[in-house]
């Protein structure tokens, strides 16, 4: 019997929501199919989503409640992070907003905290960190971004959405 097919979640146009898919597959095939789990990542403002110029997301395996503030505190004072559950995905704001399928993460199935790192002109811009259940019929989690640290400024835009700025329309 072949699995349910995945579900999307309902799109919605929020400027400053882009989403992403993520995959998730057991790491030695005793666990069963695939399954897709979807989250979003939340930037503080347009400006900020039209600023961004790639997202970088990895999964690592969720330890207790202070898995994502450890991983936003390492990485933001450049320590080494723990071994990652999933591969490194880079993938531009573009091709995530709106409900794209611009990214995937490999991992197996069990509770993971989601890093996503959003770059501007070759350095950390914006950071935002949620745990996720991979797992069947799982709700999204939406990851919050917030400045990457307090010397980071956020350009002004005149893109009214993420979107415009996509389709060269600012």
């Amino acid at each position: 019997m072949s699995p349910p097919a995945a579900r999307r979640p309902p799109r919605r146009r929020l400027a400053a929501l882009a989403a992403l898919a993520a995959g998730a597959c057991s790491g030695d095939g005793d666990e069963g199919p695939a399954e897709r789990v979807a989250y979003t990542v939340a930037f503080p403002s347009i400006a900020a989503a039209v600023a961004a110029e790639e997202l970088q997301i990895r999964a690592y395996p969720d330890e207790g409640p202070s898995t994502c503030l450890s991983l936003v505190q390492k990485r933001r004072s450049q320590q080494a992070l723990p071994e990652a559950a999933s591969p490194l995905v880079t993938v531009a704001p573009c091709g995530v907003q709106g409900g794209g399928d611009g990214a995937a993460i490999e991992t197996a199935l069990g509770r993971f905290a989601l890093l996503v790192v959003a770059r501007r002109q070759g350095a950390d811009f914006l950071i935002g960190c949620a745990v996720q259940e991979v797992a069947e019929g799982v709700e999204p989690v939406r990851v919050p971004l917030t400045l990457f640290s307090n010397t980071v400024v956020v350009p002004p835009t005149t893109c009214a959405s993420l979107s415009s700025r996509c389709s060269n329309g600012c």
